[in-house]
This record gives structure tokens, sequence and C-alpha cells, in this order.
């Protein structure tokens, strides 16, 4: 930070520093990735005595403006579906849509984690694309590692997936979703080549393929889950984050409450 040495590190110089980030055009998202990293290395500064305490807890973290939430409606949902139902890869649909798994998630899941005759799947990792190289890697908190339970419908869209995995050649492929050569699915090659033309070919509106997470969100708290079950699903550490995005969407009718109350003669 400058040439500030970190035992004179103070607020004011946390401070001036995210001052002068902005000024150079750095983004908000890149500015609270910026300020969390210092702040947790001010930490074990504090635990390795090089600080008395931590100086970023004298310094709000940067803002950062959140995009609108565009979910779909159940009747545009319906018609992805059905629009997609004879598509090699309407299992992952299907999957996104009811489950809320980010893409990395899905592109990045193995058949040895899917148990469908249970009616359930285990996410224990992600594939990463940046800069036109896939990696694997375990997912950014011990939230993300969780377990999805399936419905009937995504048992079936999945054993379909199977049987044409194993019909194109790609029965020993590992991933549920591969291309037709067997080869991992690029995030950025799927956005291009399958999303937009499905968008453009229903007549929605354009939006990126996470909306179908926060579609599946919003059903979810729509139809009454609980936020700190939708959170787990989703695999966020804590309810509040759902709270947070999803604010507008969760059922708070009174007549719900009461009903509740009704139940245990209250």
């Amino acid at each position: 930070i400058g040439n500030v040495p970190i035992q004179k590190l103070n607020a004011i110089a946390v401070q001036d520093w995210i001052v002068r980030l902005k000024g150079l055009g750095v983004g908000a998202r890149a500015l609270q990735m910026a300020y969390a990293l210092l702040k947790r290395a001010c930490s074990w500064a504090v635990v390795t005595r090089l600080l008395e305490h931590n100086p970023c807890d004298g310094v709000r973290r940067p803002a950062a403006r959140r995009h609108a939430i565009k979910p779909f409606t159940r009747p545009e949902v319906d018609r992805i579906l059905e629009a997609t139902k004879d598509h090699r890869l309407h299992a992952f649909y299907r999957l996104a849509l009811t489950t809320g798994m980010r893409q990395g998630e899905m592109f990045g899941l193995l058949w040895v984690d899917v148990d469908l005759t249970a009616g359930l799947l285990r996410v224990r990792q992600q594939a990463k694309d940046y800069k036109g190289k896939i990696t694997i890697q375990a997912p950014k908190t011990s939230a993300g590692v969780r377990s999805v339970s399936l419905t009937s419908a995504l048992v079936t869209a999945l054993n379909k997936r199977k049987e044409l995995a194993e019909s194109e050649g790609n029965g020993d492929c590992p991933f549920v979703f591969c291309s037709p050569k067997g080869t991992m699915i690029r995030r950025t090659n799927f956005a291009k080549r399958e999303w937009q033309d499905l968008l453009e070919s229903l007549g929605l509106e354009h939006r990126g393929a996470h909306h179908m997470r926060h579609t599946a969100a919003t059903m979810m708290l729509s139809a009454g889950v609980p936020p700190h079950i939708v959170a787990g699903v989703l695999g966020h550490e804590t309810a509040e984050t759902v709270i947070k995005i999803y604010a507008h969407f969760i059922v708070q009718d009174s007549h719900v409450v009461a009903a509740a109350m009704q139940k245990v003669n209250l």
C-alpha cells in the first residue's frame, strides 16, 4: 500500500488506498476482493503480532452495485424445458432450473457423484473456464460441498442423459455433461452456441445462463421454502446471503404464520 510499512498501517492509509484504486478505474467487485484480501492479511499480521489491531476494522467495505435479478417466470421455464426436451443437454437445463446449481458445478459434475436410485447427487467440485483453459477446483467454501435431492423428473432426465452419452460413444466419459466428442464443455461456448440461440428462438429477453440459478432460488422461496434451506441447496454459507439477494421473493404473508400457529393450537 504505497510506501507505508505494515507497522504504520492504519485505517486512514487503507481508506486512501481504496480511493486511489477507484481513481485508477478499478471496478467495485475487484475493490471488494482487494479489501477482503488485505483484511485477511492484516488479521494474520495481528496473529503473528506484526500489528496490534486490524486497520481494516475501521474502514467500511467498498460497496458494489448489485445487478438486477431477472428470474424466468414459470411459463418461461416451461417453454425452455419444452423446447429442449429432445436436446442432448435437456438434463442440464432442468438441473439448473430445479436445483440452482452453478454452471461450473454442473459442467464439473461426475457420474460417480450421481445416485439415480436414491435420487441424490453430490456437489464436491467445479469446472473453472479461464483464458481458454478448464481446470477442476474444489468449491470456494465448505458450504459449496453439499448433497442435492433430485425430483423424479430430474432422475428421468439424467437417465436419458446417461443413455445418450453411451449412444454417442461417451459411456466412459466421467462427466455428466460433456460435448459430443466426449470433452469438457466450456462455459463460454455453451453461452454462445446454446444459450443465446435458445433465448432468441423462444423470443425471451436475453440474460445470462446464471439466471437459471436465480429462477430456481426464487421459485423455492415463492413456494414457501425457508431461506436457510434454500441457502443450503444453493451452496451459500448463510441464509443472510439469500435474504439479501432475494428479499422480494420471500413469502411473508401473515396467513402463513397464522396457519402454522393454528397447528400448535395457539
